[in-house]
């Protein structure tokens, strides 16, 4: 680590990331009784909220790296489920959401090695 703090609200991505998620699981169970959304969601939002705490709490690279890597996969495997079903709903806004995080995780994780 370079002795740089984390900029205040920099986890505010992760966490936001990890809330909607959440908040998405518990609607598709709600709605439609599907524990794999459900599952899934929680299992998204878990590595969204670590990446957060790591980012609060002093590893910004790794917290940064971490989200950029859920996004990164959470995108794949939406954008898979559109694919094979044809339905952009709810899958399109998950893989806008998760490309704009990737994108913004992934330049922290650049800026925290000192690439930018």
């Amino acid at each position: 680590m370079s002795g740089r703090r984390a900029l205040p609200g920099e986890a505010h991505a992760a966490y936001g990331m990890g809330l909607m998620l959440t908040s998405a699981g518990f609607f598709a169970y709600y709605k439609k009784g599907s524990i794999p959304s459900l599952v899934g969601s929680l299992g998204f939002a878990s590595l969204y909220f670590l990446g957060g705490e790591m980012i609060r709490n002093g590893s910004e690279m790794q917290g940064h790296g971490l989200a950029t890597l859920s996004s990164i996969s959470l995108g794949g495997f939406m954008g898979a489920r559109i694919w094979q079903t044809g339905k952009a709903m709810p899958g399109g806004p998950v893989v806008l959401l998760a490309g704009l995080s990737g994108f913004y995780h992934a330049t922290k994780f650049l800026q925290w090695r000192g690439h930018i």
